[in-house]
């Protein structure tokens, strides 16, 4: 916990990264090379989550391992594409969860969330459908 506090405020003192006119201005890969190169994982994802990049922070958490902080993430953002595209991966490990985080998100196109439906194990459907029946139902 401390190191995120640590690079929090060494990446607040830049300010190349404190000033929004600034971050703008820079080339989001190589600052993500250059963070990288120096081993500070922290530091690229306070500054992806700075720029918005929430793909890469939520590719990041599943990698590795820690799936509610992908789910967390992924339901700051508002973009439904992304619902979509890190959806299989987290029904594989986490399906009770990200049903939930599913049935909050109205603007869900069902339709599209049928190859992630297809990941989960089929030995906890009755986990999915106590969700779906405590919830209101997303419909097709």
């Amino acid at each position: 916990m401390s190191a995120v506090i640590v690079s929090r405020s060494r990446l607040c003192r830049n300010p190349f990264i404190s000033r929004p006119d600034l971050q703008s201005r820079l080339n989001h890969q190589t600052t993500y090379n250059l963070i990288a190169s120096h081993g500070q994982t922290e530091e690229m994802l306070f500054f992806a989550k700075l720029v918005g990049d929430y793909e890469r922070v939520i590719q990041h958490y599943i990698q590795s391992g820690q799936y509610l902080e992908a789910l967390a993430t992924m339901r700051q953002q508002s973009r439904v594409e992304v619902y979509y595209r890190f959806s299989p991966a987290l029904m594989e490990k986490i399906p009770y969860e990200t049903v939930t985080a599913w049935v909050s998100e109205r603007s869900l196109d069902p339709k599209q969330l049928i190859p992630a439906i297809m990941k989960y194990d089929g030995s906890r459907v009755s986990r999915i459908q106590d969700v779906r029946q405590r919830e209101s139902p997303l419909e097709c």
